[in-house]
């Protein structure tokens, strides 16, 4: 088996690193170079794209988040505001034989760890996405691990038998005030809506309303999501809902 070479892409390999992010089972828009260039525009957040080549040809790779504090210490994070997970990805591979599918994962994610290990990183942070379970090329190396759950809803079944009683008590309350959902694609309205909700806690909103714009504007170019409001009977939005397209799925994001 030909060794696995892993660097950090360069901006003209971005194309071919969002490819791999369409075509990978696990990959998001979060993956995107699109979405990870909003995060350093708007949020100042540096980061590199670490893609894994074997025999010139990418097969895997993960975006990592670099954060300097205070010129002591140097931070790796595969997340930060309103990015809710992303890590490794890595290619499907043609063969039919789960033994060697898995021998290519851990070959992949092994040169991965080693490489990010050698980049003097004081922290690594690793949040996956869901599609991506085996972890156990960096837990067999000490790394700690911890599991976060994504509940899957299959839209092919009844959904209402699988809604639990606070939710069909809400769904009820929320018809019995006449409150009606539409689409919506208003970046201002969900701003305002979001910071609300941190302004009850005294506290700032996580990103600026900058960011919403650009992301928005990003849904919207590349079909990528949409968002709900609940209006009352006199048009008041009292709610909105966000949500990002993913693989075969639509992936539930914010909420105000």
């Amino acid at each position: 088996m030909d060794e696995v070479e892993v660097r950090e892409l360069m901006p003209s390999e971005y194309k071919e690193w969002d490819l791999l992010v369409e075509k990978a089972q696990p990959g998001t828009l979060f993956h995107t170079s699109d979405w990870l260039e909003i995060c350093r525009d708007v949020l100042s957040r540096d980061f590199k794209i670490y893609g894994c080549f074997r025999n010139g040809e990418l097969v895997g790779g993960c975006p990592i988040f670099v954060k300097n504090i205070k010129g002591m210490l140097k931070i790796a994070s595969s997340t930060c505001n309103m990015t809710d997970y992303c890590g490794p990805l890595i290619k499907e591979g043609a063969s039919s034989k789960a033994s060697k599918r898995m021998q290519d994962t851990h070959e992949i994610l092994g040169a991965l760890r080693e490489f990010l290990c050698k980049q003097g990183f004081d922290s690594i942070h690793l949040t996956l996405s869901p599609g991506l379970e085996d972890v156990r090329p960096f837990t067999w190396k000490g790394w700690e691990s911890s599991v976060r759950y994504t509940h899957h809803l299959d839209l092919k079944e009844n959904v209402d038998s699988n809604l639990s009683r606070k939710i069909r008590r809400e769904l009820k309350s929320a018809e019995e005030a006449g409150l009606k959902t539409r689409s919506s694609n208003d970046p201002e309205t969900y701003y305002h809506l979001l910071s609300l909700v941190y302004e009850k806690q005294n506290l700032e909103p996580p990103v600026p309303k900058g960011f919403f714009e650009r992301v928005f504007k990003l849904i919207q170019e590349k079909d990528a999501g949409y968002m709900f409001v609940s209006e009352t009977p006199e048009g008041e939005v009292v709610a909105s809902h966000l949500n990002l397209y993913g693989k075969k799925c639509t992936v539930t994001w914010s909420s105000a």
